[in-house]
């Protein structure tokens, strides 16, 4: 029995060695590109989340909240700006979060693309009723999905 927990131990601990290994690699280049693309990140908290189709970089650059997503292969896709979820969101933003299975939930992180066309948007929410918290991503047309377009 000692030897078969040894057994299983030392595979878990290689397991965790070898994704840390892969982590940091990732998280190297992540990190080497956003400083090269937005060099205003050396001085401030860059915080990660690795996700299923990718890396979130989220960070504050003068008051100003941002998120840089990469994708699985380390490769910079958009930039986006916290907004606030008022009046000030587009009214077909509004209009199709309101008429998606999506309305049951409260908007507690908004999110734009900071380019002009080919809008994205990204929303964290909090369900009314279980309180789970969702996150989508939908596009300028109202099309919603769980991972990034």
């Amino acid at each position: 029995m000692k030897s078969l927990f040894f057994f299983i131990s030392i595979n878990v601990f290689l397991s965790c060695v070898a994704f840390d290994t892969f982590s940091q690699a990732t998280s190297s280049s992540v990190a080497t590109d956003l400083l090269k693309r937005f060099p205003e990140t050396q001085n401030v908290r860059v915080s990660w989340r690795k996700t299923a189709y990718g890396t979130l970089a989220f960070y504050t650059v003068e008051e100003v909240s941002k998120m840089s997503l990469y994708n699985n292969s380390a490769e910079y896709v958009k930039s986006f700006t916290k907004e606030t979820w008022d009046d000030r969101v587009p009214p077909t933003v509004k209009l199709e979060f309101d008429n998606s299975p999506y309305n049951v939930c409260d908007v507690v992180g908004y999110w734009e693309s900071t380019v002009a066309n080919n809008k994205i948007y990204y929303l964290e929410l909090v369900d009314r009723e279980d309180k789970t918290s969702k996150e989508v991503w939908f596009d300028e047309n109202g099309k919603f999905s769980k991972v990034p377009f």
